[in-house]
């Protein structure tokens, strides 16, 4: 009982016709698709660049060596650190809704605390209008909503 078969000449044509396809089409076609990606990523084409010597820039104005030395030995402590002056802007404070009624008066529940209409939230803002899906609040940083997520 033959499990394997022999292959003939046809048979092996027919198997090896497709692999010689694709290598001369990748052969005859490699340069023009690395060029369609080249320009559709917008990458540099790196075959195409001249290369750059380190420190030939240095050698053409008739620096010594231990010049370069000092250019690049790093000196740690002679680093500047630049701090930032101004300061960053205040953001507003994250309010939580927890409870909102609506009757002759209007109160909510924010951060625990049981406020009214014209109550303040904090020393910076203010309760303007309760509504049944969030509080109007004005102060140092506008009006602005907080919602009532259920």
């Amino acid at each position: 009982m033959k499990k394997f078969k022999i292959l003939g000449n046809r048979e092996i044509a027919y198997l090896s016709f497709p692999i010689a396809l694709g290598v001369l089409f990748y052969f005859l076609t490699a340069d023009f698709v690395k060029s369609l990606i080249v320009k559709s990523w917008k990458l540099p084409d790196y075959h195409q660049t001249k290369p750059v010597y380190l420190f030939s820039e240095f050698y053409k104005e008739g620096l010594k060596l231990s010049e370069i030395k000092d250019i690049i030995t790093v000196k740690p402590y002679e680093i500047t650190v630049k701090t930032k002056t101004v300061q960053e802007e205040e953001k507003p404070p994250r309010y939580l809704i927890s409870f909102i009624y609506i009757g002759k008066s209007r109160y909510v529940i924010i951060n625990g605390k049981l406020l009214k209409e014209g109550e303040n939230v904090s020393k910076d803002e203010k309760i303007v209008k309760i509504y049944t899906d969030g509080v109007l609040l004005k102060g140092k940083w506008g009006e602005r909503w907080i919602r009532f997520l259920r």
